[in-house]
């Protein structure tokens, strides 16, 4: 029974230590998450202002809806950075110095998405949000827009709708 009783122990030492084990790989991979995510993004709001400078000087029509697009996949790789810092359960690090309108918060979210012209935005509330719910609002709901336009019918838009339901304000993503 001794024998028995100290294996028992050499097994559940043994699966403590791989618990142990795998806690720390999952520690060092959200660090490395965190680390590539805050690397990207600090070469993206890089890139977003030179473009941005660009886009204010440049007067060729043609050049400047290729400024336009290019400044349209910096904002979406962005918010693939910012995943990743989701993913790893770390704050993004982006903030709105104010509360927004409801509109502007899903029309933020609209700008993150590929194919932001198949959106159509209606309000019939437009409450304001809060100023450190605005970013992750807006990230949240630009993955759900993103997946209705990846996922749905390409010849027919998506729908967003806010309106007032019993729990409060709701915001409807129609594809």
């Amino acid at each position: 029974v001794s024998a028995v009783a100290a294996s028992f122990r050499d097994v559940q030492e043994t699966v403590l230590q791989a618990a142990r084990a795998q806690r720390e790989l999952r520690r060092s991979l959200a660090e490395t998450f965190v680390n590539v995510a805050r690397r990207n993004q600090v070469l993206l709001s890089r890139q977003l202002s030179m473009i941005d400078r660009l886009e204010r000087t440049e007067e060729n029509p043609d050049s400047l809806e290729n400024l336009f697009r290019l400044d349209h996949l910096a904002t979406r790789m962005r918010r693939n950075a910012e995943s990743l810092l989701v993913l790893a359960g770390v704050d993004s690090g982006r903030r709105a110095r104010g509360p927004m309108t409801l509109s502007d918060v899903v029309r933020s979210a609209i700008s993150e998405i590929e194919h932001y012209d198949r959106v159509q935005l209606t309000t019939t509330v437009n409450p304001l949000v809060v100023a450190h719910l605005t970013q992750p609002a807006a990230h949240l709901l630009a993955e759900l827009i993103e997946n209705a336009t990846q996922f749905s019918d390409p010849k027919v838009p998506v729908e967003i709708t806010t309106s007032t339901g019993p729990d409060g304000v709701q915001v409807r993503i129609t594809d």
